[in-house]
Order: C-alpha cells, then sequence, then structure tokens
C-alpha cells in the first residue's frame, strides 16, 4: 500500500520542465492557428485589393492633323492643363514641349486608348496661319497623317469612393523609382522576411541622432498588411494581426508582387474632395507624366512624400519637399543606388513640378452626370460602383474651362447691371450653355447652371422651358420644305407678310399677339420677319404653312416634347428641354441630316474590353435645299437683325443664329452655328420670375463669348446646295422683277418655288427714275 501512495505522489508531483513544455506546446498551436487564419485572411485580402481606379471618365483626346484650324494659344493652353513643361531644348521626356519657328515639338505622353495602347513619342508640329501643316515623328523622321494629344481625366462617376488611381506594373516602372523606395521605407526589404528588428533598431538611432523621423521602422509588407486593414483603432492587437498577415505575405508571395501591390496602395495626394492614391495617379498628379518615365530626381521626390504627403506636400511646402526628395537621393548613395556624381546632379535639380492642379477634380460635373445617366439608360447599373471602367466622352474641356467661365462671370455682371435680376428669396438668376458638333451631335460642352455645389439641377438636360422665338426657324423651315414638296411657291423667303395688329380667337377666347417692341411695319418679307424676329408675320406666316406640318418638321428635327397644332406654337410657347432644343438645330445647320446628342465614344471595362455603346445613325429630316434657305435667312439674324451684336465680341467666321425671348422675358435664348460648331445658351430663374429683358440681351453675350474661345475655323463655309436659284424680285410683292419694278432686290429660292413675275407696275417716267436712285443707294 505505501508503494501505491508513493507512486501516486510521484503522478501528481510538480514538474516545471513538463508543464513548461506543455505551455509551449499550447502557445505554439496557438500562434500556428492565429498564423494559419492570418494568412488565410491576409492572403484573401491580397487577393482582392482594388488597385484598379473608380469608374473615370476622359474627355475626348485632342486631334493634331493636316489643316486643322489650331491658335497657338490654345494649344499651350491645353498642354498645360495636362501638365505638360515648356523646355528651351529639345523636348527629351514625354510631357515636354518647346517653342521652334513655326513649329511646336511634343513629346507626347503614352496612353491607353480605346483602340489599343498608343506609345509615347516625340512628335514636330508645323503651324502656319491658323492652320496645322506637317506633322513629323522626331525619332523616325516619318510624315504622321495626325497625332493624338491624350485625353483630359474629368473625374469619376458620382458614388461614395472619392480616389484617382492609375494602377502600373512593376515591370513598367523604372529602377531608381523601386530603389528610391526600397533606400528610404526599407532598406533591407529585400533580405528580410516580412518584419526586421534591426530595421527597427536602426531608424530609432536615425531618427533621434536627425532629430526628426527620417526612416521609419515598418517594413514595406508590413506597411502594405496594415493597409489590408483600413479600418478599426490601432491596438496591441491589431498591431499582432498585421504581424502575422506581413509574415504569410512573405511566406507566400514573391518580392515584385508585394512591392508593386505597395506602390498601387500607398497615398500620396489629396486634391480637394480626392485621394491620389499610388504612384501611378501621383506622377500624373505633380508631373504631369506617367510613372514610367520618371528621372531620378522625381523618383526621389515619390519616395520621399510616401511617409508624410501632406507634411512634404511640395506646392505647399516647397522647401521642406526638397529636403525630404535630397534625404531621399543621400540614402539612394549610401546603399549603392546611385553613383557619387548622379547624386550631385539630382540634388541640384528643381523640383520641375506641373502647375497644381485645381482642388475640385471633377471637371463639368453636370456633364459627368449627364454620362453616368447615359450609362445606366444603356443598361450598366450603377456604373459609380463599376471599379476600373473607363468612360471615353466627346468633351472639350478647353471649351468646357471657358463655357463655365463665360456663364459664371456674366451673370454676375448681369446682377451688378440690371436690379430685376439680384437675388432675391426665391433663387438667383441661373444661366446655361451646350455646345455640339453638329455633322454628329458630339457634345463638346455643358453647363447646367451656375453652380454645382449650391443646385446639381441640369438645366440643359432636365429643364423645361418655352423657347419663345428661338423657335420660328422652324415654322420657316416647314414652309420652305412644303413649298418644294409641292413644287409651288406657297412659302419662300420673299413671301410678303403682314406686319399689322393681329386678333384671332384661339380655343373660344380672343387672343392679340404683338412685337416684342410692340411696333408694326406693314408689309415685311419672310427673310425681314425672321431677321427681325417679328411675332404678328410669323403668326400669319405659320397660318399660311399649315400648323400641323409644323409640328411634323419639328418631330422631325427632334423636338420630342409635347406640342399642338395651334397658332401660338409659331412663338414657342410649348415647353421644350434646352438639349433637345439645339438638337434640333442640328438639321438646318448640317442641311438636312438630324444628330442626335452623344456624349460617350468608347467605354472600357477593367478587362480592357471594350463595352458596346448603342448610337443613333443621323437621319434626313429636311432637303438640304430647305435647311439651305432657314439657314441663309438666320445668317440675316446675325448680319443687321436681333442677334447682330455677336460681332461687338470679338468673334469671326460664318454664323447663323437665333434670338429668343418668351413673356415678360421669364427665358432668354440664343442659338448660334458653324458648320462645325453649335452653341445654345439659356438665361432665366428656376421659379420663372420675369427677366424683363431678351436674349439678345442676356443670351446671346454668353454665346459670343464662349464661341470666340472655340477655336472656331473662320475660313470654314456652307457650300450652297445644287437646286437653289436666285432671282431679282420686287421689294414690295415678293413676286419676280420685271423692268416695270421701281425697286428689286436679289432673292434665292429652292427651284420649282420661284414666284411669277410682278405684274403690279406699269413702268413709265416715275419708275426708271426710282430704279435709278435705288441702284445709286445700293
Amino acid at each position: 500500500m505505501a508503494s501505491i501512495r508513493k507512486e501516486r505522489g510521484a503522478w501528481w508531483r510538480f514538474d516545471p520542465v513538463r508543464l513548461l513544455l506543455r505551455a509551449g506546446l499550447a502557445v505554439a498551436l496557438v500562434l500556428a492557428g492565429l498564423l494559419t487564419l492570418a494568412s488565410i485572411d491576409a492572403n484573401w485580402r491580397f487577393a482582392h485589393l482594388e488597385a484598379a481606379a473608380p469608374a473615370r471618365v476622359f474627355s475626348a483626346p485632342f486631334v493634331l492633323s493636316d489643316r486643322v484650324a489650331v491658335v497657338r494659344e490654345d494649344l499651350f493652353e491645353r498642354l498645360a492643363r495636362l501638365g505638360y513643361r515648356k523646355i528651351d531644348g529639345h523636348p527629351s521626356m514625354p510631357g515636354e514641349y518647346s517653342v521652334r519657328f513655326r513649329a511646336l515639338e511634343i513629346f507626347l505622353n503614352a496612353f491607353n486608348y480605346p483602340t489599343g495602347r498608343v506609345e509615347a513619342v516625340p512628335v514636330r508640329v508645323k503651324i502656319g496661319f491658323g492652320r496645322i501643316g506637317r506633322i513629323e515623328n522626331l525619332s523616325s523622321g516619318e510624315d504622321l497623317e495626325r497625332a493624338l494629344i491624350e485625353p483630359e481625366p474629368l473625374g469619376t462617376l458620382s458614388g461614395s469612393v472619392r480616389e484617382e488611381r492609375l494602377a502600373v506594373s512593376i515591370d513598367d516602372l523604372p529602377k531608381h523609382l523601386l530603389d528610391a523606395v526600397v533606400a528610404v521605407e526599407d532598406r533591407r526589404f529585400y533580405r528580410h522576411s516580412g518584419i526586421d528588428p534591426r530595421a527597427l533598431a536602426r531608424a530609432l538611432f536615425a531618427n533621434v541622432k536627425s532629430g526628426e523621423v527620417v526612416q521609419g521602422g515598418s517594413t514595406i509588407t508590413q506597411q502594405l498588411a496594415k493597409n489590408l486593414y483600413p479600418s478599426g483603432e490601432r491596438t496591441l492587437t491589431r498591431k499582432l494581426w498585421e504581424t502575422l498577415a506581413a509574415l504569410s505575405l512573405e511566406a507566400l508571395h514573391s518580392k515584385s508582387e508585394i512591392l508593386e501591390r505597395y506602390l498601387n496602395q500607398i497615398y500620396m495626394a489629396q486634391r480637394g474632395p480626392t485621394s491620389i492614391i499610388g504612384v501611378g495617379a501621383a506622377s500624373g498628379h505633380y508631373f504631369g507624366k506617367d510613372a514610367r518615365y520618371l528621372d531620378l530626381p522625381e523618383a526621389a521626390l515619390v519616395a520621399g512624400l510616401i511617409q508624410s504627403p501632406g507634411r512634404y506636400h511640395p506646392y505647399r511646402h516647397p522647401r521642406e519637399a526638397l529636403e525630404r526628395r535630397n534625404l531621399v537621393l543621400r540614402l539612394m548613395r549610401d546603399e549603392g543606388f546611385i553613383t557619387e556624381p548622379q547624386y550631385d546632379e539630382a540634388r541640384e535639380a528643381p523640383l520641375s513640378l506641373r502647375p497644381e492642379p485645381a482642388a475640385d477634380a471633377r471637371q463639368a460635373p453636370y456633364f459627368i452626370d449627364f454620362v453616368a445617366q447615359q450609362l445606366q439608360d444603356q443598361g450598366l447599373r450603377d456604373p459609380a460602383s463599376r471599379l476600373g471602367i473607363r468612360v471615353f466622352t466627346t468633351l472639350d474641356p478647353l471649351l468646357q474651362s471657358r463655357a463655365d467661365k463665360a456663364v459664371d462671370a456674366s451673370l454676375k455682371q448681369y446682377e451688378r447691371a440690371y436690379r430685376q435680376l439680384r437675388p432675391l428669396p426665391g433663387g438667383e438668376i441661373q444661366g446655361a450653355f451646350v455646345a455640339l458638333n453638329p455633322s454628329d451631335g458630339s457634345i463638346l460642352a455643358m453647363v447646367g447652371g451656375r453652380n454645382y455645389g449650391r443646385s446639381q439641377f441640369n438645366r440643359i438636360t432636365q429643364a423645361h422651358r418655352q423657347p419663345g422665338s428661338a423657335f420660328k426657324p422652324f415654322v420657316y423651315l416647314a414652309g420652305f420644305q412644303k413649298a418644294q414638296d409641292e413644287r409651288m411657291p406657297l412659302f419662300t423667303a420673299a413671301t410678303v407678310l403682314d406686319d399689322s395688329p393681329l386678333e384671332m380667337e384661339v380655343s373660344g377666347q380672343p387672343w392679340a399677339p404683338q412685337n416684342f417692341d410692340q411696333e408694326y411695319r406693314g408689309p415685311v418679307s419672310a427673310r425681314q420677319a425672321l431677321a427681325l424676329s417679328l411675332n404678328v408675320p410669323t403668326i400669319r406666316a405659320a397660318e399660311t404653312i399649315g400648323l400641323r406640318d409644323i409640328v411634323r418638321m419639328a418631330r422631325r428635327c427632334g423636338i420630342e416634347s409635347p406640342l399642338q397644332p395651334v397658332p401660338s406654337i409659331a412663338l414657342g410657347t410649348f415647353e421644350v428641354v434646352p438639349l433637345e432644343m439645339v438638337s434640333a438645330f442640328t438639321t438646318i445647320a448640317t442641311l438636312g441630316t438630324r444628330a442626335w446628342p452623344r456624349a460617350i465614344i468608347a467605354v472600357v471595362d477593367d478587362s480592357g474590353k471594350v463595352m458596346e455603346v448603342p448610337t443613333h445613325p443621323p437621319q434626313e429630316a429636311a432637303t438640304p435645299q430647305a435647311s439651305y434657305l432657314t439657314l441663309d435667312l438666320m445668317r440675316d439674324v446675325v448680319r443687321y437683325g436681333t442677334g447682330a451684336a455677336i460681332w461687338s465680341y470679338g468673334v469671326e467666321g460664318e454664323f447663323a443664329g437665333k434670338t429668343g425671348t418668351t413673356d415678360e422675358g421669364r427665358d432668354a435664348w440664343f442659338v448660334g452655328f458653324t458648320p462645325d460648331f453649335l452653341g445654345l445658351a439659356w438665361v432665366g430663374f428656376d421659379n420663372n420670375r420675369p427677366l424683363r429683358l431678351g436674349g439678345s440681351a442676356l443670351a446671346l453675350p454668353i454665346w459670343a463669348q464662349v464661341a470666340r474661345g472655340a477655336g472656331i475655323d473662320r475660313g470654314r463655309r456652307w457650300e450652297m446646295p445644287s437646286g437653289i436659284v436666285e432671282e431679282e424680285v420686287d421689294s414690295t410683292t415678293g413676286l419676280r422683277a420685271t423692268a416695270r419694278c421701281p425697286d428689286s432686290t436679289p432673292e434665292i429660292f429652292i427651284e420649282g418655288t420661284e414666284p411669277p413675275e410682278c405684274d403690279q407696275h406699269q413702268g413709265g417716267f416715275e419708275s426708271w427714275a426710282t430704279r435709278i436712285m435705288n441702284w445709286f443707294r445700293h
């Protein structure tokens, strides 16, 4: 029995070694379990760590091709907006340009277009007499048919993500950028296994010695692991978990994979509400170039910013940024990445930054909202959440910038000049502008209001307003088209209309329309009635033409809003959307072909696949002859009519246009166009408060200011189509003049619609004397 008790006592005897072994085994099992869990979690997060940018929107590229009209100063501004740097010598790096005698040398940046990647190339662009001449590839010496200045990033689609990213491959990055990052962030990166105790001690010593934080103790892998868990408090448990994650990343991924993902994830800058993430986006933000073309000083600055982009902000703290860059260069020299001469040369280089980008990362916000809606209408649900997609649009960013400024400056001027336009509790005066290429409907600029921050309501695409007299050209177009179809002089530019008081019954109620100036001129020609925007003659013309024919013509041209065949339609009393209004004028500007408004050129998903974008083919809405005749009348609007003030703003070229004003001046419009440019300006109050001013006073100045800076080809002219003939007509009757008519004037007609000869004059001495006097007068 004693022996048994002794054995039992030996069994329960305390053995510290055995206990420690058991505890150690338990801890090892727990750590192994934690490491396994951390490995699974970290590597799942690593695999799904989004390197792609949010859904981004780009402008159209600027096309350089032979004989294209260009203003040199505009070209300089386009390059500056993209971050190109002007240098004295020949450009040697992408993103540089120089000015030569009658030529520019531009080292164009590489860019991934929907049709494929175009590599960086130096070109010489000869410019003479306002046009582009020869374009030469400076690398090969061959002539180019065209070259593209890359699109501008307009911003991201509306959504919760406010980031700018540009994923880069480590194989595309210059070695000195990788060396700079390793030198300043983790010099033993290629030798440790995720954590580096020696780096912690070295960083502590270096920071104490310098009196500032010059090195961090965390490895690049640890910093990447920290980015895998962006939210939550910085607790000891959290840091332990990140350490385990770093070890697991090193065990399962190569150094190149880790470094590439790190360089695509680090925070580099802040531009207004948008974070600049990764070295790819940072290169464009600070230097206006692709990261692959960063030189040694630029790479050192980018690497130096990683630790504290705010503290070393090169625009706000250039001295601190320069010192930080030079510190990175010194560390690179100490690590043997660069030689002493390279260090000395790079240290003397200036920062050479692009002009600081605007704080508001989204250009053309009304347009971007419109693009997002178009994508949804085309079946792409919630486009803002589609990370990595790139949307290429038709927008001209320089024209957009000038339109924004013209609307804002003009409205502020009106508020100062006119008491009735000053803000009241009901709201402030608003303005909007849109420009199209009439040949294909491409939207070149869109300003939906004076301040997007205060009102996101897009008055170009969402407002319903009465067009007033801006609708009148479609009345005349319908008349010319009907006359051509019937091959009769039913209605022509020479048709005499009675401008005298008019009373008529509409829907059982008396109606007495008046001219805007409340004056009457007696008999006037259709040409004069449109040029002077006379209401009463236009209503009489509409009655002659047929109200249903006018509705049908407006529909064919693209006005889809409700219209009724009543006399007041001739005065634009039915509300329309400004975008459909401007698109309807493409029919006249193109001599008969309607073009649908178009904002999206292509959509590319995150895999590089180009997604199909539905398009509307152009559609014939009127004959070239009827359209040309209407166009010719609209040229008189700006020659001597209600739109003649455009010339006082310095616009040059051949224009046609039409003012528009509604009752009490609640809406002010101006539509003007050339063969290549079509613009519409609108001014009014959202609550329909009267302006008591017309389109020529409020909308025309905005249009003219934009058109003056639109780079319009002043040499472009409309060609008269076949089937147009010219005849002398009697000024009082609109009939073909004979030798007996005392006064005649030339007029154009659609062949087959010429009026008959005048038979209302008997000739004689008085007739001949009048003709001679009129000859001298003209």
